[in-house]
């Protein structure tokens, strides 16, 4: 995906129907299966997914389908393989820092909801949602594609992170939280789609892309 010409479609259709098919396994899977079959059945229904979608590895479009000339044998070696721009390692630091601050904030997201203290049934739905949404967010980016350029993207998803984390900082209910929640989400999702793609630009082998 990351050596297709519109690398944010390509990417966001795939965090869409990953996200997608994770909020549908959240709603269903509490009700339709834990609920009657428990822990075993709940493991087997996941590894079933699993094994399903992998099987959709055999759409993908061969390497051989981009057009790109072939390394001379003498470049394979293992120091040529990681013999990169400084600009793509640096992309990669970013986006290793972005997601650890963002995934730190996930861990602690139902934390915060119990300290303001938020029902379950609450949690529940703030939770469901968020995946629908950066499904949805996701989606979108695949509809919009490159046409933001390459500069702006990265200051909108500032921005709505930056929203996302004041409406959380400063909720004081069920509204403001579930809306910084879901507004954080949604700036998480674009800045995964972005950051991929940006790296994929600045490394031409693909191979820290992936």
């Amino acid at each position: 995906m990351s050596e297709m010409a519109d690398k944010e479609r390509a990417l966001g259709m795939r965090q869409g129907v990953e996200l997608g098919l994770v909020a549908a396994v959240l709603f269903a899977l509490p009700s339709l299966v834990i609920a009657r079959f428990h822990y075993a059945g709940a493991a087997l229904l996941l590894a079933a997914i699993i094994l399903l979608l992998s099987l959709s590895a055999l759409a993908l479009p061969r390497r051989q389908d981009f057009a790109k000339p072939v390394e001379p044998v003498q470049e394979r070696s293992l120091f040529a393989r990681f013999r990169f721009p400084p600009a793509a390692y640096a992309a990669l630091a970013f986006f290793f820092l972005f997601g650890a601050g963002q995934i730190g904030l996930w861990a602690f997201l139902e934390r915060l909801g119990h300290g303001l203290a938020l029902q379950p049934t609450e949690l529940g739905i703030v939770f469901a949602v968020l995946k629908l949404l950066g499904g949805g967010a996701a989606l979108v980016l695949a509809a919009v594609g490159d046409r933001f350029g390459l500069r702006a993207p990265h200051v909108l998803v500032l921005a709505v992170i930056c929203l996302g984390l004041f409406l959380l900082g400063n909720a004081e209910g069920f509204l403001m939280y579930a809306f910084g929640a879901w507004i954080w989400e949604v700036g998480f999702t674009w800045g995964c789609i972005f950051q991929s793609a940006a790296i994929a630009r600045l490394d031409p082998s693909g191979a820290r892309s992936c």
